[in-house]
């Protein structure tokens, strides 16, 4: 069992990491978007493409969007399709549903997790590198695996709260 001062410092460690996680998608969205936007201004406006632009924007934009749903999901603001949720009374039904759609968020997770890591270890086998900046390969699938993981550990959370919360409940 855990104590206070145990739960005290759990509790500062994961506010810590959330914060973390808010700042690499704040600052992989801006620096994505500005990439792009100076990208844009330099080809339509100066006529003068810069051809880095293409390797390196699409890289930041898809570092805030997988780390984004995993804040997302922290702040249970992910996408829902409540259907046939919403036609549901009876409320064992709607914990079967809620279940139900975290583990099948669980499963494609580890999914990610499982054949990211394969994509991103073929990629570094293959020693491929991007063509204008020559950054490896394997560091743009990088973002693939590492999601996976975090994303896993968010819906496992909400498992457990899941269960914990109906235990009182019930």
């Amino acid at each position: 069992m855990i104590d206070g001062r145990e739960f005290q410092m759990l509790k500062k460690m994961i506010e810590i990491y959330d914060s973390i996680e808010d700042i690499i998608t704040c600052f992989s969205m801006v620096i994505g978007i500005g990439v792009m936007f100076i990208g844009v201004v330099a080809r339509y406006v100066f006529n003068s493409p810069l051809t880095f632009v293409d390797e390196v924007g699409p890289i930041f934009l898809a570092w805030s969007s997988l780390i984004g749903y995993s804040v997302a999901l922290r702040n249970d603001e992910h996408i829902k399709m409540d259907v046939f949720y919403n036609t549901v009374h009876t409320s064992k039904l709607k914990h079967a549903m809620i279940i139900f759609s975290y583990f099948c968020g669980l499963l494609f997770t580890l999914f990610m997790l499982v054949y990211g890591y394969k994509t991103m270890l073929l990629q570094y086998k293959m020693h491929r590198a991007t063509p204008i900046l020559g950054i490896p390969v394997w560091s743009y699938y990088l973002v693939i695996p590492f999601s996976g993981a975090i994303m896993s550990l968010r819906y496992i959370v909400m498992i457990f709260n899941f269960f914990h919360k109906t235990e009182k409940e019930g």
